[in-house]
């Protein structure tokens, strides 16, 4: 195996472990935030797997048809270490926002 397919293997292994984090880091955010009661579980779920399939077929046509994927794949990483952030900050914000109040 060449060495850019190598370092190609190890990023893809790298932005999926990242992916994984941030799931499981929103997730129990928005446990966390909604009280973690079945409505809300599912919901999240649903919109994980929901987002996910999304996201998996609009990169895959993406890396279908780029000329370069190495950069691609350097610009989605940068993406997803800069979506977290915003994203956690979105959960937070969203139970005032909404005004959600438990039972």
């Amino acid at each position: 195996m060449r060495y850019a397919e190598r370092k190609m293997r190890f990023s893809y292994f790298l932005i999926g472990l990242t992916s994984v984090v941030a799931q499981i880091v929103l997730v129990r955010e928005l446990m966390e935030a909604f009280n973690g009661n079945e409505i809300s579980l599912g919901l999240m779920l649903a919109a994980w797997l929901l987002w996910t399939a999304v996201g998996s077929g609009l990169v895959g046509r993406l890396f279908a048809d780029a000329a370069r994927p190495a950069l691609l794949l350097a610009g989605l990483q940068i993406a997803v270490a800069a979506a977290l952030p915003l994203t956690i900050l979105a959960v937070r914000t969203g139970r005032e926002a909404l005004h959600f109040a438990a039972w």
